[in-house]
């Protein structure tokens, strides 16, 4: 009997940890890593500036990291602050958008504004990157913000986060009263 429970208990215990790995390994691949510039600013080469200038002809206030082997410049265009890595010959790795809801394609805003009723779209920041293009978009409510992915019209909700609201807190103290 005692062999059973322990022979049990012990399958419990790696089954648990069978499926709560397989979760977190999930988890981890759809989540976006930080990206953190360190780079020095920096002054490149023509031929960086004219294959930049190429790719973004309408590109204002442009400033030039070094990041690694590669250049992280920021600048603003079209109304929205974008970011984009090059390599050391000028080719485009990767670029970032940080829009709002006006920025976002029309199918897109639908499809979120269907989904998500009572949100309101507060930032919508844009990935492109071999190929690929990916949104990531915040909606909110009176209680929540939610971190939305989208690639390839599929939605999938990242984040939920549950708002801090005043009446929620707990009175601390005595409260006084001026006549």
């Amino acid at each position: 009997m005692k062999k059973q429970l322990i022979s049990s208990l012990c399958c419990g215990l790696v089954s648990i940890l069978f499926v709560s790995n397989s979760f977190a390994q999930a988890f981890n691949l759809n989540q976006l890593e930080p990206v953190f510039i360190t780079g020095t600013k920096t002054a490149v080469t023509e031929n960086i500036q004219v294959n930049f200038h190429k790719q973004f002809p309408e590109a204002e206030n442009v400033r030039w990291f070094k990041h690694d082997k590669n250049y992280l410049v920021t600048f603003l265009m079209e109304d929205q602050n974008q970011r984009a890595l090059l390599t050391r010959k000028g080719h485009l790795i990767y670029q970032i958008s940080y829009g709002k809801e006006r920025h976002l394609p029309v199918d897109i805003r639908k499809d979120v504004k269907r989904m998500y009723i009572e949100h309101s779209i507060s930032s919508a920041i844009k990935v492109q990157e071999a190929n690929r293009t990916i949104w990531v978009i915040s909606v909110e409510d009176n209680t929540n913000m939610v971190f939305v992915r989208v690639e390839n019209n599929e939605i999938e909700e990242v984040r939920k986060y549950k708002k801090y609201t005043p009446q929620s807190k707990p009175h601390i103290g005595i409260e006084k009263t001026i006549d």
